[in-house]
Parts: structure tokens; C-alpha cells; sequence
């Protein structure tokens, strides 16, 4: 019978020794198995071996060859026995399975119906270090000195002097560990020990050991322990006195420094502290954000690691400082430099494609959270084949490319028609993708708000679903506010749902931004406007005050009734969704 050919991942954690109260911890000496065998004139020996897998047809043992191996008939060794430490005094029949032609290791296999249960169902083994390297300390836990399980109280020095061996120097090293765990001070298994002469001993890495194991029909249930990367990329960390604070996270990533910033992953630094770095400005009054794009614009390594920021829980819709929006997504900057790469990661990883900006009082008239198409189409420093990707990726991902049939501009073209049309010129051209608008029928059946649910712990595609579909001017209206349509969902952000609005008939831009509360009450529009009273002046820019810009209109609905106030002034009408 064969065992399962399996990953190293796993299933299994150690049977518990009981600690503090009553709390359960995994031992790793669990993993150690005493094994006793007889060669060719009967006489009897024993040594240790080490765990890598159990599993319905049994419990496979990594030993030293040279313990399973008669050294005058060079066949596997007879009556072999193996005890485990969670049921000392038994011995469990084993049985030789394989034998390395190119290490010094042997497999030993010990029937299910045999074998001590050491990996339970529950949690985990995550219990290999595949890093461990340079100078370190270790415990060792075998057969020393004719002891089971003996192993060193405090760690003790050990060396890599190549990628295949591990050297331990103490004077504890006594003949009989072959064959035993090595540990770090984690405990940790890093490697099994193959030879003990004097105060030395001498150990293969445990990863050149699953390369072996790969090798042969047998699965590893041991897999890298989380735990032990953490506490590694710590100590590292420390030792190169880099501090756990934004301040160093920014560091890293204006000098886009992916070793440290894989460490600070690594080490489990909250993600709040790479949103505050990626915020922070760096020297030339831009954002770490926008220099850590521009710095690793067509890097995959880069995107990489973004891809695992945000697996680690970094929001892919986190904002940072702009000087023009005064907030901006982290998607727009990577935009913003021409990194596609980034961009792409972003996008995959959830990022809204109509990334967060703030526009009240903003003079852009064509923001990329409401034109995200024309901004990538227009942006030189994307290649052809970036642009047609990016622009793939957006419209798969919620992006929003509005029809305007229904809009009777009544003073003729505007910039937002006008940059619609030339987006889908510019699409083909440029891209070679042919643009056609997409509205949505479902506003609640976007990728947007599935992101934003799982994130915020609340049903925004329901929110989505139960908001009207457009407000109609009633008796009473103001001026240049008339008939306002949502297109569809375009972001979550701060507790608020934003839409895409598009004012079907107007004197001025067509295309608006609707915020709405999550109560549903307090909805803000906004529309790239001439102020009418009390609305406040433009952002001033190089001494110079426009008088159009992002200005908002404020109303309040009532769910209950379905009466919607426009500045607590105008009773205006609401358009149900389908299904209202």
C-alpha cells in the first residue's frame, strides 16, 4: 500500500501537553520517535526519527539511512519497532519504505491501525522553519547518549555552512541523536542530525529533506510555521534597528525596499500602519504612495508583495493625501504615474475602479473617480497592451462606461460628452478596445459591493438594490436641478454608498456624484457647477479662483414615506429600483 502523495500544507496538529491551567499547547518533541531495529547477527539497536506525515494509511517517519540500513548486507534492517512519546512503553511494528541513492535518509512507514495519533484534525502542524539560515541556535531532540527524547535545555550554537548542511557545536551532542529533530528556538523543526562526532554533530536542512520526500510516493502534513516566520522577521527587524511605526513602513516605501517590506509582513505589522506610510508625504511634497508606484512602475515583484498587502488585510480602497482632491485613492495614484502593474493588483485585490476622491470645491472637470476610463486611455506612460489590461480589468471589476441617449443637454455639448466620445475614440485607437456603455440593471449585483459587504460586516448590495433609481423635480425645484438619474454603484466609502448620477436634463455637465448615508437619509449631489447662494467659493490654485467647479446639493430623503427634501426647501419625487 502507498501512502498519499501530498503538499506541504496542512491538516494535522500535534497532540497537546497540558501548560497553564488548562490551556493546550502543540510539543514539538511530539514529532521524535524512538525507533529500534536489529541487523544482520541479530543484535539490537536503537535511534530516533522524526514525523513528516500521518494520514488513513499511516505515520511516515524521516531517520538517518545508515540506522535502517544492515551496513554488511546494505538492506533494510529487520524487526524494526517504533515507540512514540505520546505512548511510551509501546512499540508499533515499522517497516523500511525507502531509501535516499543521494542522502543520507531512510523512510520508515507505521500502519494507521499501529501508529500513536501526534497530528490531531483541528488545527494546523504548521511546524517547519524552510528559512532558518546563517547563525542560529537550536534544540535537539533524539536518542543522545542512550537517553530518548534527550535534547538540550537551552539552545545551543549552530551554523549553515552550505545550503545541505547544518553544523551544531556542544558538547551535548552525544552518540545516538542520528536521525533526531533539530529545532530553532522556536521549536521549529529546521533539519534531522546524520552524524554526532565529539562536541559536533552534523544535520540536513529539512528542506533539503522534503526535496528528497518529493521524490517518492509520500505525502508531508508538516507545514511552514506562521508563527516562527513572524518571530524570525521580528528579531530581524530589531536587529537592524528598523522601528515597528508608519514612519519606517514609509521609509521602505519610498525607497521601495521590497526586502523590508516583506519582512514587516512577514513579521504580522499591522496593516494600518502601511495605510498610514502610504500616506505619509515624502520629499517633493508628493505622497509615499505616488513615489513607491512611480519607483516600481513594471515591477511584478513590487505588485507582488501589493497583492500579499492586501491578503493581509490592507484596504485596496484606502485613500491618501492629494493636493487637488485633498483625498484620493491608492488606485488613482498608481494611475497617476503610468503603473499598471500596481494598478492591475489593486484592482484585483477589490480597489473600487471609480477610486475614492474628494470632490467638493475640487476644479478638475473630468475626475478620474468618475471618468477612470479617460484617465487610464489618456495617460502616455502606459503602453498599448497596459492600457487595453487596465481597462479590461476596470470594466470586470465594476467600472462604469455611461449611455447618453436619454440626456437632452440643452446648451449643446459639454466636457463630459465630449469626453465620452473621445474616450471611445481614443479606446480603439490607442487600446484597441471598442467602448459601449454598460449601465447596470442591478445595481446591487456589482463586485463593488461585494468587496465593501465583506469588509464593512454590512449588506451594501441590498443597500445597493433598495435605494431609488432617479429623483424627479417637483412643484417647486431648484434652479438647474431637474431630473437626476443613478447610474449605478461606483464606491463604499466612511460609511456612505457612492453612484454615478446623470442629470438628464441640464444646462450644465450631465454627469454627477451621488453620496447616500447608510440610514439612506442624507444624500449629497455633486455637480461641476456655477455657485448658486450660499455655496461657497472654488479652490484657489496659483492665485487664480474659477468660478465652476464640484459643488453639492444636499437633500434628505424619507424611506418610510418616499419623500425626498433638496436643501429642506424643494419636494422633489424618487423613481423606484425594479422590485420596490
Amino acid at each position: 500500500m502507498r501512502l498519499d502523495t501530498r503538499v506541504a500544507v496542512l491538516l494535522l496538529p500535534l497532540v497537546c501537553v497540558t501548560t497553564r491551567g488548562d490551556a493546550q499547547q502543540p510539543d514539538p518533541r511530539n514529532l521524535v520517535v524512538m525507533l529500534e531495529w536489529r541487523d544482520h547477527r541479530g543484535e539490537t539497536h536503537r535511534g530516533a526519527g522524526v514525523i513528516l506525515d500521518q494520514n488513513a494509511q499511516g505515520t511516515l517517519i524521516v531517520t538517518a539511512k545508515h540506522n535502517v540500513r544492515d551496513p554488511v548486507e546494505l538492506l533494510p534492517s529487520r524487526d524494526m519497532t517504533a515507540e512514540f512519546r505520546v505512548r511510551p512503553g509501546t512499540k508499533a511494528r515499522a517497516e523500511v519504505v525507502h531509501l535516499s541513492a543521494k542522502y543520507d535518509v531512510g523512510l520508515v512507514r507505521v500502519a494507521a491501525s499501529d501508529a500513536a495519533a501526534v497530528l490531531g484534525k483541528s488545527v494546523p502542524a504548521d511546524m517547519l522553519n524552510l528559512h532558518a539560515s546563517g547563525d542560529t541556535r537550536v534544540f535537539v531532540v533524539g536518542f543522545g547518549g542512550g537517553v530518548a527524547w534527550s535534547h538540550n535545555v537551552v539552545p545551543v550554537p549552530a551554523r549553515f555552512p552550505s545550503v545541505a548542511e547544518i553544523a551544531i557545536e556542544s558538547s551535548e551532542q552525544l552518540p545516538g541523536q542520528s536521525g533526531g529533530g533539530v529545532f530553532d528556538r522556536d521549536w521549529a523543526l529546521i533539519g534531522m542530525v546524520i552524524e554526532t562526532a565529539g562536541s559536533t554533530a552534523r544535520a540536513l536542512p529539512i528542506g533539503l529533506i522534503l526535496d528528497e520526500v518529493r521524490t517518492t510516493p509520500y505525502g508531508v502534513g508538516l507545514a511552514p510555521s506562521a508563527a516562527v516566520a513572524r518571530q524570525a522577521a521580528r528579531r530581524d527587524l530589531a536587529s537592524r534597528n528598523i522601528s515597528w511605526s508608519a514612519a519606517s513602513v514609509a521609509d521602505a516605501l519610498a525607497s521601495a525596499d521590497l526586502e523590508v517590506l516583506g519582512q514587516f509582513l512577514q513579521a504580522g505589522a499591522p496593516v494600518g500602519l502601511i495605510a498610514q506610510g502610504f500616506s505619509r508625504e515624502a520629499p517633493g511634497g508628493q505622497t509615499v504612495a505616488h513615489v513607491f508606484f512611480e519607483r516600481t512602475r513594471g515591477d511584478t515583484a513590487a505588485a507582488t508583495w501589493l497583492r500579499a498587502a492586501i491578503g493581509a488585510g490592507l484596504d485596496p480602497n484606502a485613500t491618501v493625501p492629494s493636493p487637488t482632491y485633498a483625498k484620493t485613492g491608492l488606485l488613482n495614484a498608481a494611475i497617476y504615474v503610468g503603473n499598471a502593474t500596481a494598478a492591475l493588483a489593486l484592482l484585483e485585490g477589490g480597489a473600487s475602479p471609480h477610486a475614492f476622491q474628494e470632490l467638493w470645491f475640487a476644479r478638475p472637470v473630468l475626475p478620474p473617480m468618475l471618468f477612470p476610463l479617460d484617465a487610464v486611455i489618456r495617460n502616455s506612460v502606459f503602453t498599448r497592451d497596459e492600457k487595453r489590461a487596465v481597462v479590461a480589468s476596470m470594466l470586470a471589476n465594476g467600472g462604469i462606461f455611461p449611455s447618453f441617449e436619454t440626456v437632452n443637454t440643452r446648451r449643446g455639448e459639454t466636457y463630459h460628452t465630449q469626453a465620452v466620445r473621445r474616450m471611445t475614440e481614443q479606446a480603439s485607437a490607442q487600446a484597441g478596445v471598442t467602448l459601449s456603455a454598460n449601465d447596470p440593471t442591478d445595481m446591487g449585483a456589482s463586485p463593488i459591493c461585494r468587496v465593501a459587504s465583506r469588509r464593512d460586516g454590512f449588506d451594501w448590495c441590498v443597500f445597493a438594490r433598495a435605494v431609488p433609481r432617479g429623483v424627479r423635480m417637483g412643484e417647486k425645484m431648484l434652479h438647474d436641478f431637474w431630473h437626476l438619474d443613478l447610474v449605478g454603484l461606483i464606491g463604499v466609502a466612511e460609511g456612505k454608498a457612492y453612484f454615478l448620477g446623470l442629470e438628464k436634463e441640464t444646462y450644465g455637465e450631465p454627469i454627477s456624484l451621488v453620496e447616500v448615508s447608510r440610514d439612506m437619509r442624507a444624500w449629497r449631489v455633486y455637480r461641476y457647477m456655477s455657485p448658486q447662494a450660499a455655496m461657497g467659493f472654488c479652490k484657489e490654485v496659483d492665485g487664480q479662483r474659477p468660478d465652476r467647479c464640484w459643488r453639492r446639493i444636499n437633500m434628505t430623503y424619507d424611506p418610510t414615506s418616499r419623500r425626498m427634501m433638496v436643501e429642506d426647501y424643494y419636494p422633489y419625487s424618487v423613481v423606484r429600483q425594479r422590485g420596490q
